[in-house]
Order: structure tokens, then C-alpha cells, then sequence
């Protein structure tokens, strides 16, 4: 039972970075862009 919640937490933790990265990828390739325009 206790393993269920963490598997959970982890998954979040997991989407949350992803997230992140996918946003940092989008504003440096916009800042690359913008850059270069």
C-alpha cells in the first residue's frame, strides 16, 4: 500500500521535469530565433 503514493509522487516529480526541460528547450530555441533574426 505504501508503495502505490510514492510510485505517484515520482511519476509528478518525473512529468514536472520534463515540463521544465520542454520549457527551457522552447525559450532557448525562441531566444536562438530571436538571435539570429
Amino acid at each position: 500500500m505504501n508503495g502505490i503514493p510514492t510510485n505517484s509522487r515520482n511519476k509528478g516529480e518525473e512529468d514536472l521535469l520534463f515540463d521544465m526541460l520542454f520549457f527551457v528547450c522552447f525559450l532557448f530555441l525562441g531566444f536562438t530565433v530571436l538571435l539570429s533574426a
